[in-house]
Order: C-alpha cells, then sequence, then structure tokens
C-alpha cells in the first residue's frame, strides 16, 4: 500500500516536473519573445530618435543658415548704413565747406561793395569820415556860397544850420539846393525836403524864402538821429525859369475902365496842371504903356515887350488856383489887349516835364515806342533779336522774350516753337 503510495507521489512529482519544465520551458519562449519584442522596440526607438536627432539636426542646420543670413543682412545693412551715414556725414562736410565758402565768397563781395560804396560816396561828394571836432564847412561856387554848421551833436544824432549866400548881382529865384550827405535827415526847418535820392537830398525853399536878392542870404535847419558822418563835399544850386505849356495854363485880361488919358486893368492866370506853377513869371506884348502895378513887379518893358514878376507873397499857383495882378496906364486904344502871352516857372532842372507819346510808333510793328524803351527793345527794329517773330509778337501774344531768340534755352528759336 505504501508503495502504491509513494509511487503515486513519485509519479506526481514527476507530473509535476514535467509541468514545471514545460511551464518554463514556455516561459523562456516567451520571455526570449518580449525580448525580441523589447530588442525591436529599442531598434524603433533607436531609429525614431535617429530621425528625430537627424530632423533637429537639419532643423538646427537651417535654423543656424537663417541666422547665419540673417546676420549677414544684419551686417550688410549696418554696412550700408555705415556707407549712408559717412555719405550725408560728407555731404553735410560738403555742403558746410560750401556754405562756409559762400560765406567768404559773401563776405568778400561785402567788403568789396563796402569798398565801392566808399569811393562812390567820396565820388558823389558825400564824406564819411568826420574827425569828430570840425563843426563848420564852407564851400564857394561862382554865384553861390554854403556855410554847413553843426550846431550840436550826441551820440546818436546832431543838428546843422545851413546858410546860402547869394553872391552875384542878380535875385536867386525859386532856389533848391542839391545836398549829398550821407546822414539820414530826419527834421528840418525853414526849408523843405524835395527828393530822397541815392546821392542825398534835394531841398527846396519854404515859400517865404523862396527868392536869395543880391548880396543877401537864407538859413535853415536840419537834425538827424543819426551820428555826424560828415560834410557834404560840394552843393548844386538848382532850378531855371521854364516855359509852361501853353494847355496848362489860362490868360484873362479885363480892361475895368478906361478914361481918354488912362485905364485900368487886370490879368488873371489859372493853372490847369497837377502841380503849382511856382515863382511864376510872365511875358507878353501890350501896346499900351503900365505906370502902376500891384500885386505883381514889372521886371522889364523894351519895345512894348513886358515881362512881369510874382510879388512874392502869391509866388506860387497852386493846381487849380487862379492869381490876379492889376495895372493902370496912360490914355491909348481901348480895345488894345496883351498878345503872344509866355508864362515861366522856376523849377529844377531834374522836374522839367516831358509829355510822354503814348502813340508814336517808329517801325509800325504795333509795339509803341513807350514800350519798347520799358522793354529794351530796339524801337528802329520790328524783330529786336532777329528770331523771325516782331517784338509785338513775341511779347503779348507769345509771352517770349523779345531780347532772345531762344526763350526757353532748349536749342530751338522762337519761331520754330
Amino acid at each position: 500500500m505504501r508503495r502504491k503510495i509513494n509511487k503515486a507521489l513519485a509519479m506526481l512529482m514527476a507530473v509535476a516536473m514535467t509541468c514545471s519544465t514545460v511551464q518554463l520551458q514556455a516561459f523562456a519562449q516567451t520571455t526570449k519573445e518580449q525580448e525580441q519584442v523589447i530588442t525591436i522596440e529599442e531598434q524603433t526607438t533607436e531609429e525614431k530618435e535617429a530621425v528625430e536627432s537627424e530632423t533637429i539636426n537639419e532643423a538646427l542646420t537651417i535654423e543656424e543658415e537663417r541666422t547665419t543670413q540673417a546676420e549677414e543682412i544684419q551686417t550688410e545693412e549696418a554696412m550700408t548704413e555705415e556707407v549712408m551715414t559717412e555719405e550725408v556725414m560728407t555731404e553735410e562736410v560738403m555742403t558746410e565747406e560750401v556754405m562756409t565758402e559762400a560765406v567768404q565768397t559773401e563776405e568778400t563781395q561785402t567788403e568789396e561793395s563796402e569798398e565801392i560804396e566808399t569811393e562812390s560816396i567820396v565820388e558823389e561828394g558825400k564824406d564819411t569820415s568826420w574827425d569828430g571836432e570840425t563843426t563848420q564847412s564852407i564851400y564857394e561856387a561862382e554865384d553861390f556860397k554854403v556855410t554847413f554848421t553843426v550846431s550840436s551833436y550826441w551820440e546818436d544824432g546832431f543838428t546843422a544850420d545851413i546858410k546860402i549866400e547869394n553872391t552875384t548881382d542878380l535875385d536867386i529865384q525859386n532856389w533848391y539846393l542839391d545836398i549829398p550827405l550821407a546822414n539820414k535827415i530826419t527834421t528840418i526847418w525853414n526849408a523843405e525836403i524835395d527828393t530822397t535820392q541815392e546821392t542825398g537830398y534835394i531841398i527846396k525853399n519854404a515859400v517865404h524864402n523862396q527868392d536869395i536878392p543880391a548880396g543877401s542870404s537864407i538859413e535853415f535847419g536840419i537834425a538827424s538821429e543819426e551820428a555826424f558822418k560828415g560834410f557834404p563835399l560840394s552843393y548844386t544850386l538848382l532850378g531855371d525859369a521854364l516855359a509852361a505849356e501853353e494847355t496848362d495854363y489860362t490868360i484873362t485880361y479885363t480892361l475895368e475902365n478906361d478914361w481918354e488919358s488912362g485905364f485900368k486893368a487886370n490879368i488873371s492866370i489859372t493853372n490847369h496842371r497837377e502841380k503849382a506853377l511856382e515863382d511864376w513869371i510872365l511875358e507878353f506884348d501890350f501896346n499900351r504903356e503900365i505906370t502902376n502895378i500891384w500885386d505883381a513887379v514889372i521886371v522889364s518893358n523894351e519895345n512894348n515887350h513886358y515881362v512881369i514878376r510874382n510879388a512874392g507873397y502869391y509866388s506860387n499857383i497852386a493846381a487849380g488856383e487862379t492869381v490876379t495882378f492889376g495895372f493902370t496906364g496912360e490914355s491909348g486904344d481901348s480895345d488894345t489887349k496883351p498878345t503872344n502871352y509866355q508864362l515861366y516857372s522856376y523849377l529844377p532842372v531834374e522836374e522839367k516835364e516831358t509829355e510822354t507819346d503814348l502813340e508814336a510808333d517808329t517801325e509800325q510793328d504795333g509795339l509803341p515806342d513807350f514800350m519798347e524803351e520799358y522793354f529794351g527793345t530796339d524801337k528802329t527794329r520790328e524783330d529786336t533779336d532777329g528770331d523771325g517773330l516782331s517784338d509785338y509778337i513775341e511779347i503779348y501774344v507769345l509771352a517770349y522774350d523779345p531780347l532772345l531768340k531762344d526763350t526757353d534755352g532748349n536749342g530751338i528759336i522762337d519761331s520754330e516753337e
């Protein structure tokens, strides 16, 4: 019985052992398979990692290339900007040099201009080199003398008295004085500023001192808000009796009374000009003898030709105004009237009026002579610049320069444009 039991146990153990071996083999086989799977997975993982590593490396390479390119671009841009900055700096330096040169040129030109102006001032009779001490200057001409006296002066101004003496035996009528003064006159008394010009001033009388009798003198004063620069080097007395145009005035003779042994009459002068007739003189022929006169003066009477001058208080006839003087005389024909009137007015020679003929057209090209003078064209030639177009066409129709063959400078003459 025991044997049977032991045998059964042995068989069970054998079976158990057999089962364990089978299980172990199966386990071993499973383990091997798992190891193979793990190996495959490890290989796959390594391959993936290699691929990923390669991808990452490629990405890094691309990024590095992009970074390098960006750096190169930035470097190029920086270099370009630096070059541009250098160019700008160079341009600024050149501009500065040009401006400096221009300033130097302008300063040189200004200095030269000042030198020329100084020379011109001296040539024009102005003195700008006052010594600060001399207070009087005397200028003597053939028929007059001028004494310029600085009566007071300070840092930025002065006053002066100017005396004109008549050194002849004839009256100086309606005086005008040309003074080449370097200073600006701000105030004047006993005279008037007639004209301000580059060379100085033309000073005229104040009417009450209009004439300077022979051997007499008049004085006027000036003030300036500038430091005194110097005395005028010369003076010119202007003025002459200029014949007025017949259309400038009207003469009216009125016989007030006539009796067998004498008569009474008057003459009226009306000014039709836009300016005054200054210091008037009237000449006429009259075949009756004037023995007494008022509001005028008889200068001369030769062969019944009378020269009548104003009496001083009616010396100027304002525009549109009338003055009248009266006289009496001896017997004669009551029908006799003055004839051949000629009125004179004393004015500076520079003020002698000339009428402009608005219709004169020498070459009959439609452009009046006075316009030819304005544009500088030749009034004796229809086509001044010789470009085939008349001066009239160029000025009024095409707005070209009548003095240039090629107004716009494009190489084509105006007539072919």
